[in-house]
């Protein structure tokens, strides 16, 4: 193909952050939010969905989120469902929300049903969010309930509004005990220079030729 007839090259988007699925059930928390009538006390902000060429999937969660707050008029006015955005913009977010300056304490949740790992679970407790996240997966091995976060049953709406008015009924130093013991765990043990040390030990201690095996 000549030079004049190419495309011209597509611009590369930063990575966005937030993306909607079942499997992170977005959709049970807010249910559960309002349900609880959490949404008199509190105000929960959602992030996730792209814009531009959503998947079935979300587009699917997006018009079930739009519809659940549908008659509650103040409730859905305490209802924020921000798009995907990138990762250093959810990250200012992050860090906005855990300054406190406005005396509104808050949290960050992570309904999944399950999690491998949850990046964004440390994340949020690195910016100084005290974070609550999901009993089965990955994230019950660095945040230990009552500790440095909150573990939530998410395998059900009683189990996450039993976790929710758990958040809601915490004291402020409590809550501000375990941003700081959450913020301590990711700076202590997750930062970059300590993982990319952790992986080169990993190539290091692996035996030539292991990887034909």
């Amino acid at each position: 193909m000549c030079r004049r007839c190419r495309p011209p090259p597509r611009t590369r988007r930063p990575a966005e952050r937030g993306r909607l699925h079942p499997v992170k059930q977005q959709d049970l928390l807010v249910r559960t939010w309002l349900t609880t009538e959490l949404w008199r006390t509190t105000t929960l902000v959602l992030v996730g969905g792209g814009t531009d060429r959503p998947t079935p999937a979300e587009q699917r969660m997006r018009d079930t989120l739009s519809a659940l707050p549908a008659g509650q008029v103040t409730a859905a006015r305490r209802l924020a469902m921000l798009p995907a955005m990138p990762n250093k913009e959810v990250r200012r977010l992050e860090r906005a929300l855990a300054d406190g300056g406005d005396g509104v304490p808050t949290w960050y949740v992570c309904p999944s049903a399950k999690e491998e790992f949850g990046i964004a679970v440390l994340e949020a407790m690195e910016a100084g969010l005290p974070a609550a996240g999901p009993l089965r997966g990955g994230v019950a091995h660095y945040l230990r309930d009552g500790v440095n976060g909150i573990l939530l049953d998410t395998s059900s709406a009683s189990g996450l509004a039993r976790g929710l008015h758990r958040l809601a009924s915490l004291p402020e130093d409590r809550r501000a005990d375990l941003a700081r013991a959450a913020r301590e765990t990711v700076t202590t043990r997750y930062s970059v220079t300590d993982m990319a040390e952790a992986l080169a030990a990993e190539y290091r201690a692996t035996p030539r030729g292991s990887a034909d095996a």
